[in-house]
């Protein structure tokens, strides 16, 4: 913890620099006594912005099943077309 940190050099240079880590832990933002990971800094961001995140994930959502829903769709006009069309093999 770098509160306690035995080395000086490792802790916090004054009162408001804790108090300024404090605020931004109670406002779900990145400390900054800890490591700042990508994973840690992501959490805290979908912990502050989660209406967005969720709202960009279900419309990814939404167009990943429309573009699954359209390739078959065309798959299967496709294979009726082939199936009724021209290419059709005649058995004779």
């Amino acid at each position: 913890m770098k509160v306690l940190d035995k080395n000086r050099e490792r802790r916090y240079a004054s009162v408001s620099d804790l108090a300024e880590d404090i605020r931004r832990h109670l406002e779900n933002r990145p400390v900054l006594a800890g490591p700042p990971g990508s994973v840690y800094r992501i959490r805290k961001f979908v912990q502050r912005h989660r209406p967005a995140v969720s709202a960009v994930g279900v419309a990814v959502l939404v167009i990943l099943l429309a573009g699954a829903s359209l390739r078959f769709y065309q798959r299967s006009e496709r294979r009726h077309w082939v199936a009724s069309g021209p290419f059709r093999k005649s058995t004779g």
